[in-house]
């Protein structure tokens, strides 16, 4: 219990913030009460009246008290290594990625390290275009963000066919498990849903058209939100006025309710600037918000805009991401009675659509669909539109028979709302697709018992044709894929390469699928995936097709039309064509992505009779003249060339023209005006709006710090090793199977309290080697984040609380000193008069210290080398320790920190604080100039009152009200900028500290003669060693770096001509020495990066050195207990050395 006297500046009390320890900073007497200004210990300042009651159940804790108990070594080394993984941005900057399956691009990882990690709080538009791999940058933030400890509550918001692919991508590709936010799950736990599940995937259109799960998502705070295909949250301008949408004032409530908001979208504008400026207000509505008064061009800054077009995406050796691709039209003939069966079908359509135009909105847009269904049907194939026909007619009868018997009144509404149809298809899933297409067929024009009869002899007399053509086996297009089967670039050396090809309709693909095994001859030859195929089937179907040799043809819907990798595959055919010109492209995007290395093939089936057709063919054309003019260079264009003037609606036009020759011209003219060739060059110029290019210079730079983190990550052997030392330090049963994956025996139930989820009871074949993860999908990759993973190490923290605080003592083998030295892990802390619970910067750093007290920085697994004292060596006397017992060892230390780090913290305070004023100056800017334009608007109104026109009174108190509201905002704003603005460094944090002595002072008389050299001897002899090397290889053209001091597992950075880099670890010998040792964190290194890393022996002799010679690529062995070197005989290795630099 705590008295008022105990509480002063300094102390350390718990009981006043649940599971906190807090520091007392200021301490303020009001008589029976004290005001507590204390800080948290993330860094947070807060205060509190105490009364004496509350002063009471208080408990001072003792200081940190570094006593250094030799018994706690190997909880103290195991609790370090926690607080290291812990911290592992520090050691591995790209620890997402290693913990991860994936194996990102240049354009993937600079999207996410170089521009969106920078940013804090983050508001950013990811524009890359399609297939450039968004989802993957998506999982890489959320990964990031989570390790930093910035996200535990992200949602994402796709459109609804994009769904799945976000579950199953995120927890494939990176072990992060998102629940679908489902009607039913809403009914069960209603607004608590979004507590029960911090990580959510949610429907675009679901949340737009729900009040109530807007409000509920308003009162949670989000840690990140995510839109996909953003440019659907639309606000247009017309005139003063802004328009907007259901789906853009979702995006304002989405954007308000989350600290970090990402919107991604390969279309973020659309021509319009002040659209454009409507749609970045989501990001920052007080940079954009409003109808813009100046002229002058809109600022995209790097802190919250990216685009990369996927023309000019590349790979790390700077080739070209994407190969060329080719599409080509295939053309054919209907045979007469085809013809004929179409063009009633087309008459039949023609005429229920012009007779829906005398009805009310609502039922003539269902017709007017249900029409289009049944005439892409027909264009489809014989077996679609005679499933179709026999629909309708069955359900129209079952109307009739409802009319007659008095059950209803009037004919099937279907919805009972207006519905934008293309809305809709884009938005809801195949499944929902498939079922919508197949109710539609009860929609009709007819409003009375005659109508119906009539139009249900004319569906009957289609149906008899349709089955007679069936029943004569005249089918042209199924001819004309049999062609196409035979053309030389789908047979490779006597053998079928793996072909796509795509329905929109599942009759059709029944229909193929049957006559295709006849082709092949066996059943196993074709698989077909659509809306009907489980989520776990159509992925077994995938994955035959992608791996299994006799699988020769997939037939698909675009159920795998969007999120779907076939880059195995280089071959598709469109066996009909999809309305929807973006569904194309999406389609072609299957087999033409990342990870393609042929060219892709894409051959369109055209009946060029059709109307439709004729559209196609037309339009397909013309996209090959400018593809040839263009360089290529068309990819993913159709889209936004169809933006304002949608494919659609000019078929429709077509089929309505009939044969109206005028009507028919225009709907080309208007066509070839669209695909020419100049028109589509401004839509790729457009399209470039803002974009830009990696240069070679950047990409080196990047292949740099991947190749520097490569070598320091901890994925996978850092954390295997800490894993299974763990498991044994719990006293955790385990396994290790064969092909090294560990089996958990029992996981005991406390480790879930560590966590937010309940652990199961066991877990089997536990990988943390993400090479070995990818091919097998059974196992399980573990790495930070991962819930068994983050529970054992907070474990295994709080165990070794007691000795991390208390510090003990390590020796060193082989140290690169001679004398006593500490190493100490530090919290650096920066923050801003913003936001007190959140810190802006949180480092974990590390510092040697000796009796100079000069701090030097260590490098993050410096401890990797140090090893708990022997039971001799524990009671060697003569070593000087008390000038670390002599001073206060915390305030040395945090002098130290400050010394070393505070510069390099200031610049990020500088740059943080230029990101801001930038802001600032645009912030003001724009609402300045709205809030002069309000102004005029005020002054005019006011002049029109003074003439005695009283009606604009109410104007002018309208401007001027949203003048001041604008006002007000503007100082509020720029208010909460100047406290982030407002950056300070937080007086460093000692986490932990050990006294490290060198194993040579703690050796006696006898082990010290035997020992190879006397220190000074051993420095002389690797300082020559290193001299030799850095000559070799700065005559070998290469730029060699010293990097010995910082702790990093190898002696000098070396690059290449090519700017590859080389991570040389230099061990130079006497001609009577026998045995090298590798230390713990050099072997770890050789581990990682096994052909980057170079073993480069130097024999000196005397004060010569031989030419160094070059182990690469050789396997040393595992690496050895804390501090445990591997001993390699000289000898063995000169037999196994290659000459340097080969």
């Amino acid at each position: 219990m705590a008295n008022i006297e105990e509480l002063k500046q300094g102390v350390r009390i718990s009981g006043l913030i649940p599971n906190q320890i807090v520091t007392i900073q200021s301490v303020e007497d009001f008589g029976p009460s004290l005001q507590v200004t204390y800080r948290e210990a993330s860094g947070r300042l807060d205060e509190a009246i105490l009364s004496s009651e509350q002063i009471a159940s208080l408990v001072v804790v003792q200081q940190h008290q570094l006593h250094f108990d030799v018994s706690v070594a190997d909880d103290f080394l195991l609790a370090a290594e926690a607080t290291r993984i812990r911290h592992g941005v520090q050691s591995d900057p790209f620890l997402a990625v290693h913990g991860s399956k994936i194996e990102p691009l240049p354009h993937q990882i600079s999207a996410v390290y170089e521009y969106m990690l920078e940013q804090n709080p983050l508001r950013f538009l990811l524009a890359d275009d399609p297939g450039a791999g968004k989802t993957i940058m998506a999982g890489l933030l959320i990964r990031e963000l989570s390790l930093r400890g910035a996200v535990e509550r992200c949602l994402i918001v796709p459109p609804g066919s994009l769904v799945e692919q976000w579950q199953e991508e995120l927890e494939n590709c990176f072990g992060m498990k998102f629940e679908i936010l489902t009607p039913d799950s809403l009914r069960q736990h209603r607004e608590e849903v979004f507590q029960i599940y911090p990580r959510m995937i949610a429907r675009l259109d679901m949340l737009k058209r729900n009040e109530e799960i807007l409000g509920w998502i308003s009162k949670n705070s989000w840690d990140l939100i995510i839109c996909d295909e953003a440019h659907r949250m639309a606000a247009t301008a017309y005139g003063n006025e802004v328009q907007k949408t259901r789906r853009y004032m979702l995006g304002e409530v989405l954007s308000r309710a989350s600290r970090h908001f990402v919107l991604m979208t390969a279309t973020p504008h659309n021509g319009k600037d002040l659209d454009f400026r409507l749609f970045l207000s989501l990001l920052d509505p007080d940079r954009y918000a409003g109808l813009y008064r100046s002229k002058d061009p809109i600022r995209l800054n790097s802190d919250f805009f990216r685009r990369m077009m996927k023309e000019e995406l590349i790979r790390f050796d700077g080739t070209s991401l994407f190969p060329k691709r080719l599409s080509k039209v295939s053309c054919y003939d209907l045979s007469d009675s085809e013809l004929s069966l179409y063009r009633e079908i087309t008459f039949y359509v023609q005429t229920e659509m012009n007779r829906a135009q005398r009805l009310e909105s609502s039922k003539r847009v269902n017709v007017t669909f249900a029409m289009i269904i049944l005439q892409r049907r027909l264009a489809s194939s014989t077996a679609a539109i005679l499933k179709s026909l026999q629909n309708r007619k069955g359900r129209l009868e079952s109307q009739l028979e409802n009319f007659l018997s008095g059950k209803i009144t009037e004919t099937s509404d279907f919805l009972d709302v207006e519905t934008d149809w293309d809305e809709f298809e884009e938005d809801c899933s195949i499944e929902e697709w498939e079922n919508i297409s197949e109710i539609s067929s009860s929609i009709t024009a007819a409003q009375n018992i005659e109508e119906l009869k009539k139009e249900i002899q004319t569906v009957d007399l289609l149906l008899q044709k349709a089955v007679e053509i069936r029943n004569l086996g005249c089918d042209a297009k199924w001819k004309q894929l049999q062609e196409v089967l035979q053309f030389p670039e789908l047979i490779r050396d006597g053998k079928r390469q793996k072909l796509l090809i795509f329905s929109e309709f599942r009759d059709t693909l029944a229909f193929l699928h049957q006559e295709l095994v006849s082709v092949f001859g066996y059943s196993s030859s074709v698989v077909s995936i659509h809306g009907g195929v489980s989520r776990e089937e159509r992925l077994r179907l995938l994955n035959e097709f992608r791996f299994n040799p006799e699988v020769i043809v997939l037939l698909a819907n675009d159920a795998v039309g969007e999120g779907v990798n076939l880059q195995q595959c280089h071959l598709m055919i469109n066996y009909d064509l999809p309305w929807n010109p973006n569904r194309l492209e999406q389609r072609f995007g299957r087999i033409h992505r990342i990870g393609q290395t042929k060219l892709c093939y894409q051959w369109n089936l055209i009946a060029h009779q059709t109307r439709e057709g004729q559209v196609f063919k037309r339009m397909l054309e013309k996209l090959e003249i400018a593809r040839k003019q263009l360089d290529g260079k068309v990819f993913d264009v159709l889209g936004q060339v169809f933006e304002n003037n949608p494919l659609k609606d000019m078929i429709l036009e077509a089929l309505l023209a009939g044969e109206d020759a005028i009507r028919q011209n225009a709907v080309f003219k208007k066509l070839d005006s669209l695909m020419d060739t100049e028109k589509i060059r401004e839509v790729l110029k457009a399209k470039a709006f803002a974009s830009e290019v990696m240069d070679m210079s950047r990409l080196l730079k990047l292949r740099e710090q991947m190749e520097r983190a490569r070598i320091q990550r901890l994925q996978p052997h850092n954390l295997r090793d800490f894993f299974l030392r763990s498991l044994k330090k719990l006293d955790l049963r385990f396994r290790i199977h064969a092909d090294g994956s560990i089996h958990l025996i029992r996981i005991p139930a406390y480790l879930s309290d560590f966590v937010q989820e309940k652990l199961p009871s066991s877990w089997d074949k536990i990988t943390f080697d993400r090479e070995i993860a990818r091919q097998t999908a059974e196992l399980s990759l573990i790495s930070p984040g991962h819930s068994l993973f983050e529970a054992i190490t907070a474990k295994v923290l709080s165990l070794g609380r007691a000795a991390l605080e208390g510090g003990t003592i390590l020796a060193m083998d082989d140290a690169k000193q001679n004398s006593p030295f500490l190493v100490c892990a530090v919290k650096m802390l920066v923050t801003d008069s913003d936001n007190l619970q959140r810190p802006v910067f949180e480092e974990l750093r590390w510092l040697i210290m000796d009796s100079s007290l000069v701090p030097k920085e260590a490098g993050t697994g410096i401890l990797l080398d140090c090893r708990p004292l022997t039971e001799v060596e524990q009671t060697v006397k003569d070593i000087d320790l008390d000038w670390v017992f002599q001073m206060d060892l915390s305030k040395v230390i945090a002098t130290g920190a400050i010394q070393l780090f505070f510069d390099e913290l200031q610049a990020k305070i500088s740059q943080r604080q230029e990101r801001i004023e930038e802001q600032i100056l645009e912030i003001r800017t724009r609402l300045n100039a709205e809030i002069l334009h309000l102004s005029n608007r005020a002054e005019g109104f006011r002049d029109k009152v003074d003439q005695g026109e009283q009606s604009y009174l109410g104007l002018e108190k309208n401007a001027r009200i949203e003048m001041e509201r604008l006002e007000i905002r503007r100082e509020q704003r720029i208010s909460t900028l100047m406290r982030q603005k407002n950056l300070r460094v937080i007086s460093p944090r000692l986490v932990t500290c050990a006294l490290v002595i060198p194993s040579e002072l703690l050796q006696d008389s006898s082990s010290s003669q035997n020992s190879w050299s006397t220190y000074e001897e051993r420095r002389r002899i690797e300082l020559m060693a290193m001299q030799a090397v850095i000559a070799k290889e700065i005559q070998l053209g290469n730029t060699p770096k010293d990097v010995s001091d910082q702790n990093l597992g190898y002696d000098i950075e070396s690059k290449t001509t090519n700017g590859d880099l080389r991570f040389i670890e230099v061990k130079g010998h006497s001609p009577t020495r026998t045995e090298i040792h590798l230390t713990r964190n050099e072997a770890l290194k050789a581990r990682n990066s096994p052909d980057k890393w170079i073993l480069a022996l130097c024999l000196v002799d005397a004060d010569h050195t031989r030419e160094p010679a070059y182990i690469q690529g050789f396997d040393f062995g595992e690496p050895g207990d804390f501090g445990r070197q591997i001993q390699l005989s000289v000898k063995e290795l000169y037999n196994k050395l290659k000459p340097s630099g080969k």
